[in-house]
């Protein structure tokens, strides 16, 4: 059965909530597993992937709330992450990475994803107005680095799926709001993923496959996210594991990290878009998504609302103008 490469997939799910104060996943030897450990099965032994590249790091230390040690393990895994997402996060996002030793509590707004292994690693957090990844500390300073190079470039992928591949235009500022032209990425992708489960010999499908269709393929775009950019081992297993998802990801990473440094004010366009390839070009659904973030950077973007995130309601980003504490400060 072929895939309709004109459709694509990818957004939201959050990464996740400790389920048990004790419990730790069993690791294995191997480092190249992501889409392994999500289509792995619940009696599996899990990886741990070491993530790194050659991406230039230009967080600044005050971002980073973790020992000498476990910064330089956190800049060596961000190194695998496009240079655009890294500024969105830390700049854009207010964005901080806190090394923490109890998870459970820094973690407890997570509701989604709380079955999976990886979910008593790390997690990303709305704040007042500002957004966090917590990675578990251990009770060794190896293990500690072994979860940061593991979890970081994952978080990544769902700060990029949670937040901003969901942004929309509103009269009060930005909301957070399914794009429905990206669901068809995330359906596509989904797609995709299944069809390679289920020729694997080895992997299983997630219960989320038929429970909850939406859950699974907002996480088989986090998860291959994370396997394109974990390391160049960890996307050749992608490929020889995963073909078909594989194959439709390499037009998404093509896109990606224009897309994201893209400012793109309303209704102007950029010659950019013209060279994203098939998926991109035109009106396609990854312009469109990644248009909307280029146009509320463009716009000054302005402080978040993730009080209301936290509440249940959609996070709402504030145009500075629209802002009373901005006023007040000046």
């Amino acid at each position: 059965m072929s895939i309709d490469r004109n459709k694509v997939a990818g957004a939201f799910v959050a990464l996740s909530m400790l389920t048990a104060a004790g419990c730790k996943p069993n690791a294995a030897s191997s480092d190249v597993k992501s889409l392994d450990n999500f289509a792995a099965g619940p009696n599996a032994a899990f990886t741990f992937n070491s993530c790194s590249g050659s991406n230039p790091v230009t967080v600044s230390d005050s971002q980073l709330l973790a020992t000498t040690a476990q910064k330089a393990a956190i800049r060596s895994a961000l190194s695998a992450v496009p240079v655009e997402l890294q500024s969105a996060f830390f700049g854009d996002l207010k964005g901080t990475i806190a090394v923490v030793k109890d998870i459970k509590s820094a973690c407890k707004t997570s509701a989604l994803d709380a079955g999976s292994q990886d979910s008593t690693l790390a997690c990303w957090q709305p704040g007042e107005t500002s957004a966090s990844i917590y990675i578990k500390a251990e009770d060794t300073e190896a293990n500690t680095d072994r979860n940061i190079r593991h979890s970081v470039v994952r978080a990544l992928g769902y700060i990029l799926t949670d937040v901003i591949l969901k942004v929309k235009q509103s009269p009060e500022g930005t909301r957070l709001a399914e794009n429905d032209a990206f669901a068809e990425v995330k359906s596509t992708l989904g797609a995709a993923l299944i069809k390679d489960i289920k020729a694997g010999k080895t992997l299983s499908l997630p219960a989320s496959a038929t429970s909850n269709r939406k859950a699974f393929d907002d996480s088989a775009f986090a998860e291959s996210f994370d396997s394109w950019y974990c390391s160049s081992a960890s996307r050749e297993k992608m490929a020889s594991s995963f073909p078909e998802t594989h194959k439709l990801f390499v037009d998404v990473a093509a896109a990606l990290p224009e897309g994201l440094n893209t400012q793109t004010a309303a209704g102007v366009e950029s010659s950019a878009f013209g060279l994203w390839g098939r998926w991109g070009a035109g009106n396609g659904p990854i312009r469109q998504g990644l248009s909307n973030w280029g146009n509320f950077r463009a716009q000054g973007g302005g402080l978040m609302n993730f009080r209301r995130f936290n509440n249940g309601g959609g996070l709402v980003f504030r145009r500075p103008w629209f802002n009373p504490w901005r006023w007040g400060q000046q």
